[in-house]
C-alpha cells in the first residue's frame, strides 16, 4: 500500500506541539516509522489570524530551510514536500495571492476555519451559544467553502477538511446541527467545481481521533464526490505532533480502495500525480 500524509503541522504552526521535538526532521522520522512513502509539511497560514489575532505567524523561511535539509537527508527513503495550509483566503484576497507568490510551495491546502465575521468554531462558548447562531455558522460555512473553491482555481491543490465545524459541534452536543441532509445541492456544486478546476478533495483522518468516528468529510460524502466523477483525493492526518503523523491513513486508504478508488493523488512541482493505492 502506498501510504502518504499530506497534512502535517510542525512546531512552526501557532497550534503545533512545542513541548516535544516537532521539527520538520522529527516529523520525517515519525513518517518513516509509520511506513509512509511521502509527506507534505503544511504549516498554517491563517490570513486573518496572523494579522489580527496576535498569535505568532508561521516562520516559513525557517520551515522552507528545514524542508530543503530534509529533502536531502531522506532522499530515496521519503518524499518531503514544502506546503502550507492557507486558511480563509477569500477573506483577504490580495494578501493571500501575495503569500502564495512569495514562497515556492509544492502543495497548498485551501481551508476554511471560520466564516467571515465569525470566530473559529473551536473558540465558540457552547455553554451559552444560541442554537440559531450555530445553524447559521453551519449554513454559511458551505457558502463560503464554495467561494473558496472558485477563488482557488490555479492557486490551491486540495480542499481541506470539508465539514470542519462538525469537530466542535459534535464534541459539544450540537452534532445534530452538522447534518448534510440539506447540503446535498451545494456539496454537489462544490464537488463539480473541484473536478472542473482540477482541485483535489482532502480526506482528513483527524475525525477518527476527535470523536467523529469518521473522516472529514465523512466517507459517505466522499462517495458522492466519486459518483460525480471525482478522482483526485489527497489524504492527511492533520497531525500537530509527531505522535499523530500517519495516524489512520491506512484505514482511510482501505476504505477508499473498497469504494473503488484505485489511485491516491500526490504532487510534483505543484502538479497532480496519481499513485496506485495498492502496489
Amino acid at each position: 500500500m502506498y501510504k502518504v500524509d499530506y497534512h502535517l503541522h510542525t512546531k512552526y504552526s501557532f497550534d503545533g506541539d512545542k513541548t516535544h521535538d516537532n521539527s520538520v526532521d522529527a516529523v520525517c522520522r515519525a513518517a518513516l516509522e509509520a511506513g509512509l512513502s511521502e509527506i507534505a509539511i503544511t504549516d498554517h497560514h491563517e490570513i486573518n489570524y496572523d494579522e489580527d489575532s496576535g498569535w505568532d505567524a508561521t516562520n516559513f523561511d525557517a520551515v522552507y530551510r528545514e524542508v530543503l535539509e530534509s529533502k536531502e537527508r531522506y532522499k530515496g527513503r521519503l518524499e518531503v514536500l514544502f506546503g502550507t495550509e492557507l486558511g480563509q483566503a477569500t477573506q483577504r484576497d490580495i494578501p493571500s495571492r501575495e503569500f502564495l507568490i512569495k514562497y515556492p510551495f509544492e502543495f497548498v491546502i485551501g481551508s476554511l476555519h471560520n466564516n467571515r465575521d465569525t470566530i473559529d468554531p473551536y473558540f465558540i462558548d457552547y455553554d451559552s451559544a444560541d442554537r440559531d447562531f450555530l445553524v447559521q455558522v453551519w449554513d454559511n460555512y458551505f457558502v463560503e467553502t464554495l467561494e473558496l473553491v472558485e477563488w482557488g482555481r490555479g492557486r490551491i491543490n486540495t480542499l481541506g477538511h470539508i465539514s470542519y465545524p462538525r469537530r466542535y459541534f459534535t464534541a459539544h452536543g450540537y452534532g445534530d446541527i452538522a447534518t448534510f441532509d440539506t447540503k446535498r445541492d451545494i456539496l454537489d456544486e462544490i464537488f463539480k467545481k473541484l473536478i472542473e478546476y482540477g482541485i483535489a478533495l482532502e480526506v482528513n483522518t483527524s475525525g477518527y481521533r476527535q470523536g467523529l468516528s469518521d473522516t472529514l468529510p465523512p466517507m459517505n460524502i466522499v462517495s458522492r464526490y466519486l459518483e460525480l466523477g471525482g478522482e483526485m483525493i489527497t489524504v492527511g492526518s492533520d497531525a500537530h505532533n509527531t505522535g499523530d503523523c500517519g495516524r489512520d491513513i491506512e484505514r482511510a486508504l482501505c476504505l477508499l480502495s473498497d469504494m473503488g478508488l484505485k489511485y491516491i493523488t500526490v504532487f510534483r512541482e505543484g502538479k497532480p500525480v496519481m499513485k496506485k493505492i495498492n502496489q
